[in-house]
């Protein structure tokens, strides 16, 4: 298994700069923010290219050309209740979270330290340790 960037996009980011900057790594999936007004172009400028265009702030059915979800709330609802092939990644703040994450078979696990990024870092340390 190779390791692949997923990366977070500032709202206000226009399509043509996310295009650019996904040609210039491994990008496997990006997480747009879905009120954003950029959105919709975001979301359908990372699909073109094939790379998977991920919500946070929707659920399900998945409006536009998105991919599927990134649950920073609610994430064992969204992960119970998502549509075959879809892809539901949920944001983890706290070791529990995680848990309920990887029962529910999120497809990935994002660390959010709130701004802390040892405490993020540490969290992801455990996972590795637990569950590889």
């Amino acid at each position: 298994m190779r390791q692949r960037l997923i990366l977070s996009v500032p709202a206000a980011t226009a399509p043509r700069h996310l295009a650019a900057a996904l040609g210039a790594g491994d990008v496997a999936a990006v997480i747009i923010d879905a009120a954003a007004p950029e959105a919709p172009a975001q979301a359908a400028a990372a699909v073109t290219v094939g790379v998977a265009a991920l919500l946070k702030g929707a659920a399900w059915p998945l409006p536009f050309a998105a991919d599927g979800l990134h649950a920073e709330a609610d994430a064992a609802r969204l992960l119970s209740t998502r549509p075959d092939g879809a892809i539901c990644g949920a944001a983890a703040r706290t070791r529990h979270d995680a848990m309920i994450a990887g029962e529910k078979s999120a497809d990935y696990v994002w660390f959010d330290g709130s701004g802390d990024v040892v405490k993020a870092c540490e969290y992801a340390a455990w996972w590795q340790a637990l569950f590889e």
